[in-house]
């Protein structure tokens, strides 16, 4: 379960919930709250709570049984430790995950476990087996239907072709995920290409392509507020 930023109040609500299904139950509702916990936590700076919240939710649902639950789990707890860089642990809470989505026979959720496992193997520099997660990640999206990751494995697939030096390659790549944003409506996904691109162009010293490339970015990243971008 991805969570994205939530106000301050919203943050201490979500706190205080799980503090009352402690207090009165049903542990199953308090155990999901502390799952969705593990994000917040984490997004909100406080680490060592996300895993404190995900130890306490990783008891109940083992006890009960909750498979489906647990491996929604270990993708949060996978990327609290993504965003850490501990690159290794990140990747056991992936496979972990992955095995229990398949395990239930959830496509999606295993979709969601490998794309964010080839992310790990991407940042730990591991190309192949980012690629083989991708395309095994790819399929399964296409399959559910699911076309905005269906876009975002094809955006990183070229991605994956630039960090190779294959530019021709990720240049066509890229053309196929920018077309694909356009149709799922993903608003940060053309500038992305195009930022993409640019740095692309600037490597083949093309700076004219680059400067082009890099305008259109930058002009639709600050209509989106994106500063970070």
């Amino acid at each position: 379960e991805h969570i994205h930023a939530m106000s301050d109040d919203q943050y201490v609500d979500k706190v205080r919930a799980g503090e009352l299904y402690d207090e009165h139950g049903p542990e199953l509702e308090g155990a999901r709250v502390r799952r969705s916990l593990v994000e917040v936590h984490h997004l909100s700076g406080r680490t060592t709570e996300a895993l404190e919240c995900a130890d306490l939710a990783r008891g109940v649902f083992e006890r009960l049984g909750e498979r489906r639950l647990l491996a929604q789990l270990e993708v949060n707890v996978g990327n609290v430790h993504t965003r850490c860089d501990h690159y290794p642990v990140a990747r056991d809470h992936y496979l972990r995950a992955r095995e229990l989505f398949e395990a239930e026979g959830d496509e999606l959720g295993h979709a969601i476990a490998e794309f964010d496992l080839a992310v790990v193997e991407m940042n730990d520099n591991k190309v192949d087996g980012a690629e083989e997660a991708l395309r095994s990640a790819r399929e399964r999206f296409e399959a559910a239907g699911a076309t905005m990751w269906v876009a975002d494995c094809d955006y990183t697939l070229a991605y994956l072709e630039s960090r190779r030096g294959d530019y021709s390659l990720a240049i066509a790549g890229l053309g196929r995920a920018r077309e694909a944003y356009e149709q799922c409506g993903k608003p940060s996904g053309v500038p992305l290409c195009d930022l993409d691109l640019a740095e692309i162009w600037l490597a083949l010293d093309a700076r004219r392509d680059a400067l082009a490339h890099a305008r259109r970015a930058a002009t639709r990243f600050e209509e989106l507020g994106l500063t970070y971008e």
